[in-house]
Order: structure tokens, then sequence, then C-alpha cells
């Protein structure tokens, strides 16, 4: 194919048709001037030369279109005739295709052969394995089988051996023998199905091979492990080591070797039949297994018979030895140091690790509760049935309470008895003698007579239990904390006992001896919560139903109840009247000068008090709190009258500063009767500022912040002080914004009364000046009048009187009286300059009068009116120079410096 050349933007292209598209547009446009100029014009110089003129710059464009189009026609040239070419270059290949695909199918039909023979490889293989799980599992079922009828046999020994006490030693050793034999077994058996399992390790062919022999492994290594850990806490607690075996204790006698071999028999026999257990479980299919499993229950029965005797005969024999060789009361904490010899040492911790085998046996057989109801029934219940009768506690009850008398309510008959169908003198009594000899019995019981308080009854009570549960106690830490035995044994019984026997002078909250007792009671809980050998235990005793019923005991709301009702009562008989002076003292050593304000105090410090308050009903107490401060803020304010300032003129209270009205203020108001004097209202505002200032703050608010974080000692999710502390002043918020208003209040009516005294002569005197120079020919006065010495009278004799009243110089300037001094020094400023002007504006209407009437004469001599003007100078300076021998500074009060220039202006008149 011709190149086709595009000259002189001829139309023919030359192409062929289906490359026309390329050739289309190659005209030559029209030139559009106006476009050109708006869009290239606007910045010639970058983009043409300005010496080319636009006809020959249309000339190149043209020329650059042509070049490019016939660029593009090239390259599409060059590469044509080898694309019109294509089929002729293909010709051929068919053939070679037709044989590769012949090749392909060849292959996928081997690969599908070779497919269909590696699964049923796979499949035989599965087959096989299963056939040889199913053979591996028969094998271990029977192994398991074989076991179960070895364990069956050696749990019978076992029993046989502890109910025959007095066979051989020598039969342990060969229960360990064939023990060992099995554990020896079951490891061959499970090393040789992990032999016949090549490319697996050992212990992971053991694992696979017998799950139910790994459990069984288990199980004979839990003894050396717990052996290990019980020797680790005893260590930790100071009892020594004990022996792990017969051997070790040459010293010990026969019958102590004798307690321990049966106990440990039995653990063996207990440790047994929990792995017999689960083995027949394996195998319940063979009949064998079936005959072992009915079988298992007799011998359950046989086991707990003689386990429980053998468990009390270990535990009798570590109370007799500490018995012998510490005393009854046994109130040495180092038991070690206090047995005399190496053979009654070696015997006590041989009788004690038989104590700890027993524990051991319970706990495999899953008998807890068991353990704990015997010793419940054989441990505690003997001695609370002695000790804790109700004649020992009414005894205790009555020698405290003797100098004291109340009148109680009649007995309540609620009909609450405790759940428990016998009693402990019945449960003791149906025991038998028990594991206590009678000596010892009456020993303690001669203790518990001689106990003077509840405090030391219930501590030896607590003692003897303890230390008699000692052994059990021991051993029932770490890793058997399954046992309760603080909680369902001790705690149950004791505190059963004191709730059915104390009667109703022990949880009575009207008689006087309430609150010891129940702090007594408090205390015996807390004694009972450190016996606890670790903190899960501990709060398993906190929440315990024997405490709950116990607590309940004790009614704490109506103590609380009662304790306000006598409070109430006394500051109701001494705000009855009106104030009366009468010095009274706190135990605090705060001095208040009313009776009422030191009732009050006293009733609300006694309330937080260690004879009276009580942790569980702090609550109830600081309403009480609040409660006797309101009723004392209430008295006040019904004998001052606040409800405005309606009476006080321009006084000091406003009715925006009175306090808000409560129901109780609102509702029979009354005033006091007869009256009281102003050193009563004195007396009374200082009471009230000192129970303000350092009665609530200074020493209630601390007092109360004592008491809870006592009670909060030992919680850790208490709040901080200063939140506590935050919170406690909050609440008395309200009740310190009375007193302060009733204090104002009170501040405001000895001033006005005060103020009222001191008119009364203003109001009298200043009038008759005028009468005095009127048409008298009185000379020109040269002093002051002798009314002014007495104006201030009644302020001077109360400040005197409140100077005597004060026994020392420290009360003398704190009850100093200088607001006083000038709450008066305004009221009677304002009145003296409000009668002066009264008289000015009379003495100016007769003078204009008499000017009128009579011939004005020329006279040096002073005029009746200027005597009047230099009579009120002389006056207001010297009521000035009193009030500045008083305290008060007349340029610090606006009325004063008034009426002083008045006077000035009188002169200058």
């Amino acid at each position: 194919m011709a190149d086709a050349k595009v000259e002189n933007g001829a139309a023919d292209t030359g192409l062929p048709p289906h490359l026309q598209m390329f050739a289309e547009g190659t005209g030559t446009p029209a030139f559009e001037t106006e476009k050109f100029l708006e869009e290239f014009l606007s910045k010639p110089d970058t983009v043409i030369d300005p010496q080319t003129s636009l006809k020959r710059l249309s000339s190149e464009l043209r020329g650059a279109k042509v070049s490019l189009q016939n660029h593009l026609i090239d390259l599409l040239n060059s590469n044509y005739r080898d694309f019109i070419g294509l089929p002729t270059m293909l010709a051929g290949t068919s053939d070679s295709v037709d044989v590769i695909s012949r090749e392909l199918a060849s292959i996928r039909i081997q690969v599908d052969a070779v497919s269909q023979a590696t699964h049923a490889v796979a499949s035989s293989f599965e087959a096989a394995t299963t056939r040889r799980a199913a053979i591996i599992e028969k094998k271990e079922t029977l192994l398991m089988l074989k076991y179960s009828t070895e364990y069956f046999d050696m749990v019978k020994r076992l029993l046989d051996l502890a109910e025959a006490p007095f066979a051989a030693i020598s039969e342990v050793h060969n229960v360990e023998t064939c023990e060992a034999k099995l554990r020896n077994n079951s490891n061959g058996e499970a090393q040789g199905a992990a032999g016949d399992d090549e490319g697996r390790s050992a212990p992971e062919a053991k694992a696979k091979a017998s799950p139910a022999l790994n459990r069984y492994n288990q199980l004979l290594l839990e003894k050396a492990a717990e052996r290990s850990l019980a020797l680790g806490v005893r260590k930790g607690a100071g009892g020594g080591s004990y022996p792990a075996g017969v051997a070790s204790a040459p010293v010990v006698s026969r019958d102590h070797q004798k307690i321990y071999r049966v106990t440990t028999a039995i653990e063996r026999a207990a440790r047994s039949i929990a792995r017999l257990k689960v083995l027949v479980d394996k195998t319940k299919a063979f009949r064998i297994a079936q005959n072992i499993a009915s079988a298992i229950p007799s011998l359950e029965e046989r086991l707990m018979k003689v386990l429980k005797r053998a468990f009390l005969d270990a535990v009798s024999r570590c109370i007799k030895i500490k018995h012998k060789n510490m005393g009854a009361d046994a109130d040495r904490d180092d038991t070690e140091a206090a047995l005399a010899t190496t053979s009654a040492q070696q015997s006590f911790e041989l009788a004690a690790e038989s104590v700890a085998n027993c524990l051991r046996a319970f706990n495999f057989t899953d008998q807890i509760s068991t353990a704990e109801e015997t010793v419940r029934e054989e441990l505690v219940a003997p001695i609370i049935s002695r000790l804790v009768t109700k004649q020992s506690l009414s005894r205790l009850l009555k020698a405290n309470s003797s100098s004291s008398s109340s009148t109680a309510p009649p007995a309540r008959t609620d009909g609450k008895q405790r759940s428990s169908s016998k009693t402990g003198a019945e449960r003791a009594t149906a025991a038998g003698k028990g594991i206590y000899d009678e000596a010892y019995l009456s020993e303690l019981q001669e203790k518990a007579s001689k106990a003077e308080n509840l405090d030391d009854f219930f501590g030896l009570v607590l003692r003897a239990c303890s230390r008699n549960c000692a052994p059990v106690l021991m051993h029932s830490a770490f890793p058997f904390t399954g046992f309760q035995f603080v909680t369902r044994a001790i705690a149950t019984e004791v505190l059963g006992a004191v709730e059915e026997r104390g009667g109703e002078k022990l949880f009575a909250f009207w008689f006087p001896e309430f609150l010891r007792c129940y702090l007594v009671s408090q205390k015996l809980v807390r004694d009972l919560a450190a016996l606890c050998p670790d903190n899960v235990r501990r709060e398993g005793f906190l929440t315990s139903k024997c405490l709950e019923r116990f607590q309940k005991k004790w009614d704490l709301n109506g103590y609380s109840r009662l304790q306000f009702q006598g409070l109430r009562k006394g500051v109701d008989a001494a705000l009855k009247n009106a104030p009366k002076q009468g010095q009274s003292e706190g135990p605090d050593g705060l001095r208040f000068e009313l009776t009422a304000s030191g009732e009050t105090w006293n009733a609300v410090a006694r309330c937080w008090e260690k004879g009276t308050w009580i942790g569980g009903v702090t609550h109830r107490f600081y309403k009480a709190t609040i409660q006797l401060l309101r009723r004392y803020s209430e008295w006040v304010r019904e004998g001052l009258g606040l409800s405005g300032a309606e009476d006080l003129g321009d006084g000091i209270i406003g009715k925006n500063d009175s306090p808000k009205k409560t129901k109780s203020s609102t509702s029979g108001r009354r005033k006091w009767s007869p009256a009281p004097t102003i050193l009563d209202l004195l007396c009374l505002q200082r009471d009230l500022d000192r129970l303000v200032r350092e009665g609530i703050a200074g020493k209630l608010v601390p007092m109360i912040i004592e008491r809870i974080s006592e009670g909060l000692a030992a919680d850790a999710a208490s709040p901080p002080k200063e939140e506590l502390e935050t919170m406690i002043k909050g609440g008395f918020e309200d009740i310190r914004t009375e007193l302060a208003a009733s204090r104002k209040r009170c501040m405001g009516m000895v001033s006005l009364r005060v103020s009222r005294d001191c008119m009364a002569t203003l109001t009298i005197s200043v009038p008759r000046i005028k009468a005095k120079y009127s048409m008298t020919g009185e000379p020109v006065p040269t002093k002051p009048s002798s009314f002014v010495q007495s104006v201030l009278d009644p302020l001077q004799k109360t400040l005197e009187a409140e100077k005597k009243a004060a026994a020392s110089a420290e009360e003398r300037q704190e009850a100093g009286l200088n607001w006083l001094v000038d709450e008066v020094g305004k009221r009677v400023t304002a009145r003296y300059a409000v009668v002066i002007r009264e008289l000015l504006q009379v003495v100016e209407k007769t003078e204009a009068i008499l000017s009128r009437r009579k011939k004005k004469k020329s006279s040096v001599a002073m005029s009746d009116a200027d005597k009047i003007r230099l009579q009120l100078y002389l006056d207001v300076n010297e009521f000035a120079s009193q009030l500045a021998r008083l305290g008060t500074k007349p340029s610090e009060l606006e009325e004063v410096r008034k009426l002083v220039k008045l006077g000035e202006a009188l002169q200058r008149g």
C-alpha cells in the first residue's frame, strides 16, 4: 500500500477505509480572530513574537498541523503489512495444538488414577487406625477393670487394718508395696502403649493412649503434693515438722504409733475409694464393675464409721498431751516450747499428723460437712454446754446492772428460737462423755465462775474452744480450703448458745448494760474472725447466717431511739422557760453562760461519747444531733420572735436576713415570758457565737470524723478524710445559718433596747433648752447641759455589768461589746440629730415671729436663739466626747460626723 501524504491541507490522506477515522477533521479550519485575541493576547509575550504578523503565524500553525498528521500516518503504515499477513504466518499450527491437547488429556487420566489410589490408601489407614484405637481402648478398659478389682481388694484390706488396730505394723508396709506395684503397673502399661506408637514421644503417647490412667496417676500424686504444702504451712507458722513415718519417732509410745498407723490406712482407703470410683465409672459396662459399684456404699459406710472414731481419738490425744504438759487453760501460744520432754513433743506431732490424715480422708470422700459437724458436737458443744449457761450469763449481767435501775417494758415473746432441733446440752448428753474428762470440764467451769465480767467470760470460752480445736484449725489451712470449722463449728455453737441463753437482759436495748454487752459481743465476733486461717474464710464467716442471726438480736435502732428520747427530754426541760443565766461547762471544756445552751451542748456531745455512740447506727446519732440543735434554734427564734424586722426600726436585721421558715417555726410561735433582760440577751448572743464557732465547727465536726474513722478503719473503700469532713460540715450548714441569724437578731434587740433607754433622756431634756433661754435672761452658756452626762448612762451601766459578770481577763476580752457601742451610738446619734432639728425649727419660727412684732434694736447682747444654738453646740461636742471615751471614733460613724457638723453650723450661726 502506497504511503499517503497530506500536503497543503488536502483532504485526501490515502488511508484505507478502516483507517479513515484518523483522517477526519484534517481540513483547515477557519481562524477565529476574536477567540485568539481573547485567549492568547492577554499575555502576548509568552505566546508569540511581537514582531510576527498574524497571517504568518496562521501559516505556521497550519504547517505544524499537517506535519503531525503525516507523522501519524507513517506510524500506522509501518506495522500495517505485518497485521495484514498474520493469517499467513499462523497457517499449519493447528496440528501442533491438537498434539499438545492429546498429551494433556493423557496426563489428566494418569492424575485421576493416582488420586483414586491415594484415597483408597487413606481410607485403609483410617480404618486401621480406628481398629487400633478400639483395641487400645478395650485394652485400657480391661486394664482399668483389673485395677478396679485390685483396688477393691486393697480398700477392704485397709479397712480391715483400720478396724483391727492391734494388727502388725508390717501390714502397713504391705499395703504400701501393693499400692506401689499398682502404680508401677500402670506406668508400665502406659509406656508399652507408648512404645507401640513409633515416632511419638512417651508423654504424648501416654496422654493419648490412656486418659483414664492419667486421672489415676494424678490422684496418686496428690498425696505427696499436699503433704509438702501442709508441711510448709506448719513450718511457716512455727509448728515444726511432722514425721513422714512411724520409724522416725523412736521414743513415741506404741499407742501413738498405732493411731498414726490406723489414720494412715484410713487416709489411703479414702484415696483408694476415690480412685476406685473413677475406674468403676469407666468400666461400668462390665458385670464385675457393676458388682464393685454396688459394694462401694458399704465400704464408704465402714470408712466413715472408723474415720470418725479415729479422728476423735487423734484429736483427743493432742488435747490430752497439751493438758498434761500445759494445764487446762493452755494460754501459751508456743506449743512446742511448752511441751516438757522430747517424747511429749514427738507424741504431739504424731497425733497432729494423725488428725491431718483424717482431714485428708474427709476431703477425699466429700464429707467435709461431716467433719465440721463432728468437731461441733464432740469438741465445741461439751465446753459450751458447761460454760455458757443461763445461770452464768444471768450472774454476770446481774453483777453489772445491780447498781442501776431502769423501767423495763414487758418482755417480748416473739417466739424466735434457734433453728437447731437440739440444744448444745442435749447434743452433748446424747454424744455421751465425749473426749473431755470430767475433771477438765469442772476446772473450766470453776474458772468461768470466777469471771467478773462478760469480756473475761467470753475470752475464757473462746480460748478453751480454740485451744482444743487447735489441731483441727492448724491442718484446715491450704490446701484444705473447703473446711469452715470456725464458721460452722465454733461460731455457730458459741453465738447460738449466747443467743439462746442470754435472755432478755443481754439483748434488751432498754437495759443500762446494753451498750457494754453489745461492745463485748462485737469483740467476740472479731476474735472469732481472727481464728479464720485466710481472708476468704474470714469473709465467709462475716457473711454467714449464724452471724447475721446473732447481729439481728441487737436492736441498735431501738437503742438509738431510746438514747435520743433521754437526751431530748433533758433539752426540752431546759428550753421550757426564758433564758436563765447559769454557768455550765461540758465534758470537752466548752463553757456556756445560759442553762439552755449548756444542756443542749451537753446532749449533743453525749451523742458522740464512747459510752453512748455505736458505730452501726452512726447515721441515727448524726440525725439526732441535728434535731437537738434545731430544737435549740427553734427555741431561740420563737423567743426572739424572728419573723422579720418590723419591731427593730432601723435595726441590724432586715427581712432578707431572716432564715428560712420551717414548719415548726411558723406554727405555735411564742415569745419568752417573762421577757429576758439585756444581760440575758447578751449571754445568749455569746452562747450562739460560741456554739457556731467553737462548738459545731471546732469540736463537734472533728469528734464525728473521729468516730466515723474508727468504724471505717478496716474498710479499704472508706472515703478520704477531707471528703468526709466536707460531707459532715455540709449537713450542719442549715443549722449554722439559723443560729447565726438568731445571734444577729439578738444583737439587734440588745442594741435597740439600750438605744431606747438612752433616747428617753434626749426626748425629754433637749426641748427644755428652749424653755431655759426663751425670755428668761439666762446668761450665755459656757458649758454643756447636765443631762448630756446621763444620756449614755444605760449603755455605760450595761458595759459595767458585763465587765463584772466576766470572771477573767480572757472572758472580758471575749465578751467585747464594741459592736454594742457602735450600734447604740448610731441609733442615739441619729435620734439626737432629729430632736435638734425639730428644736431649731421651733426656735427659728419663734425668732421670725418676734422679729416682725418688735423693732430691731442694735445691741451687742446675744439673742435667746443664739444662746439656744450655742448650748446645743456645747451639748453635741460633749456627747461626741462621751462616745469617744466609750471606744467609738466619731470619724468612723456617719451619724456622729453629721451631728458634729450640725454643731459647727450652730456655732457659725
